[in-house]
């Protein structure tokens, strides 16, 4: 980490400068400020991010923190594992929607953590290869052992084989993608599974910044399993499971789901779900 120095007007100033935030897009930066040419007390001013002739590299994550599923105002705090040091004070998602927002410099490695009702959960987060501006969804859903209990099925569905059951009907992998890559069915979408974690905070979220948002859920055999994506063709489930390995998540494949349900790849063909 760089020694911080004053770059002078209009950067820094004698005010009471607080509150910077980067815009979704990357382009603009906000941040509060008590400026005499101001319109009373704290004022919101813009400034464009970054320095003169280089790339803005940070990364804007933003998520919900729910709690049994509902939106909270949770605790959320930002540690540098790479300093050993807190980067933000602890700061408080909104209570009706369960937003929170931070922004996180290049070239560190972070954990998020969050905290609700003596719930806690944290998130490992590295931005040292972050050369521009990113943006990353990450969600935190806390639950008590209780809500689980209530809300989660009894047993974990049979369905984990990959794709080497198509075996059974003769077809391998390949050539089902080229026979039914572009069918479609109603109630029938394609997920990718990025991983499947008993410890979720093995699960490394730097590996899906680009990437869609993230679902998780952990079931009564303590897996938590991560997915991405609800698309309507396989051909389009194959090209994001692809880019989901370029990014480092070697072991991601495509899951079948229908009516709600993850299904075998065999059930789409034996009950004649999807045709060519």
């Amino acid at each position: 980490m760089a020694k911080p120095f004053n770059v002078g007007k209009p950067v820094n100033t004698p005010g009471d400068d607080k509150f910077y935030v980067v815009s979704s897009d990357g382009r603009r930066g906000y941040y509060s400020s008590e400026k005499k040419d101001g319109q009373g007390q704290q004022d919101i001013y813009m400034a464009e991010p970054g320095m003169f002739g280089k790339p803005t590299a940070l990364v804007l994550v933003n998520g919900k923190v729910t709690f049994n599923d509902k939106p909270v105002a949770a605790t959320v705090k930002v540690i540098s594992k790479l300093y050993k040091t807190e980067y933000t004070s602890s700061m408080a998602s909104n209570k009706e929607t369960g937003d929170y927002l931070v922004n996180l410099p290049s070239g560190n490695e972070f954990e998020i953590m969050f905290n609700y009702n003596d719930v806690y959960q944290s998130k490992s987060l590295s931005t040292a290869l972050v050369d521009s501006f990113a943006r990353l969804e990450i969600n935190a859903q806390l639950f008590t052992e209780e809500y689980l209990d209530s809300k989660m099925p009894k047993q974990i569905d049979s369905t984990q084989l990959r794709y080497e059951e198509l075996v059974k009907n003769g077809l391998t992998y390949k050539e089902f993608v080229e026979i039914y890559g572009n069918s479609v069915a109603d109630s029938l979408d394609f997920r990718i599974q990025l991983g499947a974690y008993k410890y979720i905070e093995n699960f490394n979220y730097s590996k899906i910044i680009g990437l869609p948002r993230v679902l998780r859920r952990t079931y009564h055999d303590g897996i938590t399993r991560f997915t991405i994506g609800s698309v309507k063709t396989l051909n389009e489930a194959n090209a994001l499971c692809n880019k989901a390995k370029k990014n480092g998540l070697k072991d991601a494949f495509v899951i079948v789901i229908y009516k709600d349900e993850r299904i075998t790849w065999n059930k789409l063909l034996d009950e004649k779900i999807i045709q060519r």
